[in-house]
């Protein structure tokens, strides 16, 4: 049932993300909602059913942005196992812990949508524009993930932020 709960959560977070926020805020400053929830999921949830919701938030985030199906559901599963893998092998804990899987994740997402030129022949702006994009995607994530880890966990019957109190939250 959590698990339902983020994903119905993670979908008007993706629509805001890909729509509203992209008229409202210059391009260099939309936070990657989506990103937000994939790293939430891999802290929270075990890793069958977090696997699979990650799956269906980088589903939502390719059909509402537009982008070819698949790149964003990759995306989003290699962060969500990569997570599992690192946290399988050190433990994390408190709001530092998950900054830094969130810094590993936004470098792992430049590296990805890079390879993606070489491989698949997209064309993205220049290499100076897309740093200057994902900077300023990683600086507005980061002044967000606080509000929506603390959002999500109230709707989960969370008191306060869960990373600060240490608790998994697994599906009953």
């Amino acid at each position: 049932m959590n698990v339902l709960i983020v994903f119905f959560f993670g979908i008007p977070g993706t629509f805001l993300q890909c729509t509203l926020l992209r008229g409202l805020f210059p391009l260099d400053f939309v936070p990657d909602i989506i990103l937000l929830f994939l790293v939430y999921t891999s802290l929270s949830f075990p890793y069958g059913s977090g696997l699979v919701l990650s799956f269906f938030l980088g589903l939502t985030g390719d059909l509402f942005s537009g982008a070819p199906e698949g790149w964003y559901s990759l995306y989003a599963i290699v962060l969500f196992m990569l997570i599992k893998a690192i946290q399988a092998r050190i433990f994390l804990r408190g709001l530092r812990g998950a900054f830094a899987l969130l810094l590993l994740a936004f470098g792992l997402k430049l590296a990805y949508f890079l390879s993606l030129t070489i491989v698949a022949g997209v064309c993205f702006p220049s290499f100076k524009h897309t740093v200057l994009i994902w900077l300023g995607e990683l600086f507005s994530s980061l002044l967000l993930m606080p509000v929506i880890f603390y959002a999500v966990s109230r709707s989960l019957g969370v008191e306060g932020l869960w990373i600060l109190q240490n608790q998994k939250i697994h599906a009953p």
